[in-house]
């Protein structure tokens, strides 16, 4: 059985140490519920913009680029969501294969192995097939389809909506949603979970609380 998990958003809140951002930039405050369909940059212009500052998404999505997703300094303190990291842990010391595959530039590969290490989370198990535990710029869909020629069983926490389709579209892979505000649409074929089921699943399936006893 392998978990693979994605890491912003999942893992830990990368879209709210963004928008955090915005307020130091512009002084100007965006919720997380106001962003749809997986656009940031779409949420911020029209904040702006109702604020009498006018910038388009395109330059809203270069700023964010130079100033979060791709700079190392601003994912090296993210804090981890308490229940899912908790859970991935347990999988881990319950000998269970764990991979993860993310979007983020292969500029991040340091920083962000740092950060799951830094952690608890060992990147240096070897996984049926030669596979890395760790997948920078990955092709989810396709990696993962991979994956299950290997592994009899395959899990894939995911948060964004058009990732979590095609896996579950192109794999055999069990997509199991992670709710944010942008992916409450239908998402055929995947499961949306909170937190805390999530947590209580992937405990039931290492036994943890048998390996605890």
């Amino acid at each position: 059985m392998l978990l693979i998990s994605d890491i912003d958003s999942v893992l830990c809140q990368t879209a709210g140490r963004a928008l955090r951002w915005v307020w130091d930039r512009y002084q100007i405050s965006v919720p997380p519920s106001s962003i749809r369909r997986y656009n940031m940059e779409f949420a911020v212009a029209e904040h702006l913009r109702l604020a009498g500052i006018v910038r388009s998404p395109d330059e809203i999505s270069e700023e964010l680029r130079l100033a979060c997703w791709e700079n190392p300094a601003f994912f090296r303190d993210l804090e981890p969501r308490c229940e899912i990291w908790a859970a991935l842990c347990c999988w881990q010391r319950a000998g269970l294969a764990l991979q993860f595959q993310t979007r983020r530039v292969e500029l991040l590969h340091n920083v962000t192995e740092a950060w799951l290490a830094n952690h608890g989370l060992e990147l240096h198990r070897p996984l049926a097939g030669g596979m890395k535990t760790l997948l920078m710029a990955a092709d989810k869909a396709t990696l993962t389809r991979s994956a299950c020629e290997h592994y009899e069983r395959v899990i894939f926490l995911e948060d964004a909506p058009h990732h979590a389709l095609e896996i579950a579209e192109e794999s055999t892979a069990e997509v199991w949603v992670v709710p944010q505000p942008w992916n409450q649409q239908p998402l055929v074929g995947c499961q949306r979970l909170e937190d805390e089921e999530i947590g209580r699943r992937l405990r039931q399936l290492a036994r943890c609380d048998e390996i605890a006893a």
